[in-house]
C-alpha cells in the first residue's frame, strides 16, 4: 500500500513503467509472507520440504513468466503472481504443524530475544544496503546512457555475477538453523 502510495507521486524517468512499478508492490508481499514461512520451515529442520518448494517456485516462476512475456509486461506479471499463489499453497498445506506450534506457543521475552534482534538488524540491513546498492548503480546507469535497451543488457550482465549468491546463501539457509 506505502509503495503504490509513494509511486502514485513520484515521476519515473521512464513513465510508462509506472503502471509496472506499482503492479509489483503486492507482489513483495506476497514474497515476504512465502519467505517467512520458508524460514520456519528451515527452522523445524524441513530440509526437503524447504527445498521442494523451492525448486517448485523456480519452476513455476520461469515457467510462468515465459508464458507471460508472450503477452508483455503485464503478461510476466501475471505469470509471477500465479507462481507465487501457488508456492503459497504448497506452503500453506505444509505449514499446517507449524502454525498450530505457533499458536500453541508461549511468546519469547524481550531479553531472551536480544541476540535474534541484534543478528536479524545486521543481516537486514546489509542485506537492504546491498540491494539500494543495486538499485542506485542501475538508476545511474540508466540517467547516463538514458536508453532502456541499453540498460536492460546492462542489468541482465550484473544479475549473472549476483545469481551465484544462491550458492553460499542455500548453505546458510540450509544448515543455520541448526
Amino acid at each position: 500500500g506505502v509503495g503504490i502510495l509513494i509511486l502514485s507521486l513520484q515521476t519515473l524517468s521512464i513513465p510508462e513503467s509506472k503502471p509496472y512499478a506499482m503492479g509489483i508492490c503486492p507482489l513483495l508481499l506476497l514474497t515476504y509472507i512465502m519467505n517467512v514461512n520458508m524460514y520456519v520451515l528451515l527452522g523445524e529442520n524441513r530440509v526437503p520440504e524447504y527445498a521442494s518448494i523451492t525448486n517448485i517456485n523456480t519452476v513455476l516462476n520461469a515457467i510462468l513468466t515465459c508464458v507471460g512475456a508472450i503477452f508483455g509486461v503485464t503478461g510476466i506479471l501475471i505469470g509471477r503472481y500465479l507462481a507465487a499463489l501457488g508456492s503459497l499453497i504448497q506452503i500453506s498445506i505444509k505449514m499446517k504443524p507449524e502454525i498450530k506450534k505457533i499458536r500453541s506457543s508461549e511468546k519469547i521475552k524481550l531479553s531472551d530475544s536480544k541476540p535474534i534482534w541484534h543478528y536479524s538488524l545486521y543481516n537486514g540491513a546489509s542485506s537492504a544496503l546491498n540491494r539500494v546498492l543495486y538499485i542506485l548503480d542501475i538508476t545511474m546507469v540508466g540517467s547516463m546512457i538514458g536508453s532502456a535497451e541499453q540498460v536492460a543488457i546492462y542489468k541482465i550482465g550484473t544479475l549473472i555475477p549476483t545469481a551465484l549468491g544462491f550458492i553460499p546463501s542455500s548453505v546458510i539457509n540450509a544448515y543455520l538453523p541448526r
